[in-house]
């Protein structure tokens, strides 16, 4: 689903059961310790793409504290504290990514996603839980390579689709999920 002349580099090890291979680094970016063996870089984007670090921490807080007030909740930090914790442990099988500008190293995206089991195939499914952008780099391709990066690990856990939830106001959003997925017409329900 990239766009004709969009140029990607992206490196992904053979994944063993619901564990990341050995990290692998990219010629085209910095080296990189990653956490899943991906490292997707967007020089057309200006966007890398790489698994989260404990470094991370601040970056990772302050968007996705941009997050929840987008969407008006509010958590205790205690939650916040054990997400970030799963979001960094290999036993667990929910995993972070963020984009950051090359030039200077600054994280301007995060994505959380996670791999289940279903009913429906024999393959995981991979649920793309959190996705937020800073104001300054929407519109630059960071969201996009961040999905795309998602599309990425999926395929190497040969997931049988990559889904996500948005509210249906949320016209920018769905701008771009309209041209990287498909509409589905299910309704969501919850207690």
């Amino acid at each position: 689903m990239r766009a004709p002349g969009q140029t990607w580099e992206v490196r992904l090890d053979a994944l063993s059961g619901a564990r990341w291979s050995e990290p692998v680094v990219s010629s085209k970016a910095q080296l990189d310790t990653v956490k899943f063996g991906l490292l997707a870089y967007t020089p057309a984007m200006k966007s890398k793409i790489r698994a989260l670090l404990p470094e991370d921490r601040i970056a990772w807080e302050t968007l996705w504290t941009g997050y929840l007030h987008f969407y008006r909740v509010e958590l205790p930090a205690d939650v916040t504290n054990v997400t970030w914790e799963r979001l960094l442990d290999t036993d667990v099988d929910i995993h972070g990514l963020v984009a950051e500008e090359p030039s200077n190293g600054q994280v301007v995206g995060i994505v959380h996603f996670l791999f289940h089991p279903v009913t429906w195939s024999v393959s995981p499914r991979c649920y793309l839980e959190d996705l937020f952008v800073s104001d300054d780099a929407r519109g630059t391709g960071a969201g996009r390579a961040l999905i795309e990066a998602v599309y990425d690990a999926a395929d190497a856990r040969q997931a049988d689709q990559v889904y996500w939830l948005t509210e249906d106001d949320n016209e920018v959003a769905r701008r771009l999920y309209d041209r990287v997925g498909q509409h589905t017409p299910f309704i969501k329900y919850r207690r």
